[in-house]
């Protein structure tokens, strides 16, 4: 019964998504509600899981997996500022390309 319900929603997702796309309320919702249950569903079933199995490590690794690209995106940010280049904003459909010269 599960699979069925969770492939229904798989179906669904981008369909709704596609409905209610104009409604940026709509959406910043579902987006906040779907940022609480894969969370919710992490700490609650995975984590402890992991813990039994692999010990205490996995909360750390957890930990800078979940704050690292933060922390990682605002230091960019901080240092695109510092040094006078415009930041880009992958949320707006721009998309930063890191390249080195050979």
């Amino acid at each position: 019964m599960s699979l069925l319900l969770s492939l229904l929603f798989l179906v669904a997702a981008p369909l709704l998504y596609r409905a209610f796309r104009r409604h940026a309320v709509l959406i910043a919702g579902l987006d906040g509600f779907l940022f609480i249950a894969i969370c919710g569903l992490v700490v609650v079933d995975v984590l402890p899981g992991l813990v039994v199995t692999a010990g205490w490590w996995v909360i750390l690794f957890a930990l800078v997996g979940f704050f690292g690209p933060t922390v990682i995106n605002r230091g960019e940010l901080s240092l695109r500022r510092s040094i006078g280049t415009q930041s880009r904003d992958p949320a707006r459909g721009d998309w930063i390309v890191f390249t080195r010269d050979r």
